[in-house]
């Protein structure tokens, strides 16, 4: 039998050890790349781009404002060519999407261009979540606060059509519709 002042130790490591997640997987389409997004809850996720025999292309932590971003469940999208991935990353007050692809010098990060209301310029408080890969077009999902800070102000939302120049590494602003929904009319 284990004396006392051994067990404690004992179990205070084993519980560091389990609560250590395993990695979310999310495969490319071609089965030849693995996004890999480690899950930190008191600090920023990890991202991990990986090739099937184990080899690290990417490694990246998802630091936002508040310096804790999380990777938005469901959110990752790999282009059906699977040389580009994108995914939501944030927290309760704002989520934005971020974008890699294997450009010719290799993987990189890419700059997706700022979703804009019409009426008052480029939108500080949004979420910008992938919503589909149509060819080389990137669909996101965008919903805002009003522009005016009004509390009772209705949210905008819409959607941000994105060019991706995979081997150059670009991202062009191709369509964007965000709008104040229209008034929900009380049947008579």
């Amino acid at each position: 039998m284990l004396p006392f002042r051994t067990i404690i130790p004992c179990l205070l490591i084993c519980s560091a050890f389990a609560t250590q997640a395993a990695p979310l997987r999310f495969p490319s389409p071609k089965g030849d790349l693995v996004l890999l997004v480690d899950r930190n809850p008191d600090k920023a996720d990890t991202i991990r781009l990986e090739g099937p025999s184990g080899k690290l292309f990417l490694t990246l932590a998802v630091e936002d404002d508040l310096k804790t971003g999380q990777i938005k469940e469901g959110s990752v999208l790999w282009s059906p060519a699977g040389d580009a991935a994108a995914f939501a990353v944030g927290n309760d007050q704002k989520f934005e999407a971020w974008a890699f692809v294997r450009a010719t010098e290799g993987w990189k990060y890419l700059k997706l261009p700022k979703p804009a209301d019409a009426e008052k310029g480029t939108l500080t408080s949004y979420q910008s979540i992938p919503s589909k890969w149509q060819g080389d077009r990137l669909t996101l999902n965008i919903t805002a606060a009003s522009p005016t800070a009004k509390p009772d102000a209705p949210a905008l939302s819409g959607s941000l059509v994105v060019a991706i120049d995979v081997e150059g590494g670009s991202a062009k602003k191709v369509e964007e519709t965000i709008a104040t929904p229209a008034p929900v009319k009380e049947a008579q």
